[in-house]
């Protein structure tokens, strides 16, 4: 227990440098989920949350990849509704971070499928083997899209 003075303030506490800054996070995972709406008939993803992925020296002073927290999306939408994006080629389009994620207008792969084992890509390929892995899901993500229209 940390002593106190008389006015009951805490003296003598020693507070963590270890501060994280923006330029240490190397991307952002984002957890969707992804379903047929049949009341429109179309296919619709929805994003559950967002985790930002910091890298940060190891036991070995070598770089390791930390998972940080996960950001519940639709409990922090206005906040990103409150944050605007710039774009550097099109100054005139204003655009906020809840836009950008709502119009899905960021690059990404696919590392997860649920599965009986809830096991990722990268536990059963690497590589090149991974990456075609995750076009694969996606590609039956697609086809399973197209049937829906097939006649």
């Amino acid at each position: 227990m940390e002593p106190d003075d008389e006015y009951g303030d805490i003296i003598g506490t020693e507070t963590a440098s270890d501060t994280l800054l923006s330029t240490a996070v190397k991307y952002y995972e984002i957890k969707e989920e992804w379903f047929f709406e049949k009341y429109n008939s179309r296919s619709e993803a929805r994003i559950i949350g967002i985790q930002p992925v910091v890298e940060k020296e190891g036991a070995d002073s070598n770089p390791v990849l930390e998972d940080l927290f996960w950001i519940y999306f639709p409990e922090a939408r206005f906040v990103y509704a409150r944050s605007d994006v710039f774009n550097r080629n099109n100054d005139a389009e204003r655009m906020s971070y809840d836009d950008l994620f709502l119009k899905r207008m960021f690059e990404s792969t696919i590392i997860k499928e649920s599965n009986v084992y809830d096991c990722l890509i990268s536990q059963n390929e690497t590589g090149l083997d991974a990456l075609l892995e995750a076009e694969k899901i996606e590609e039956k993500v697609f086809n399973l899209e197209h049937d829906f229209w097939h006649y």
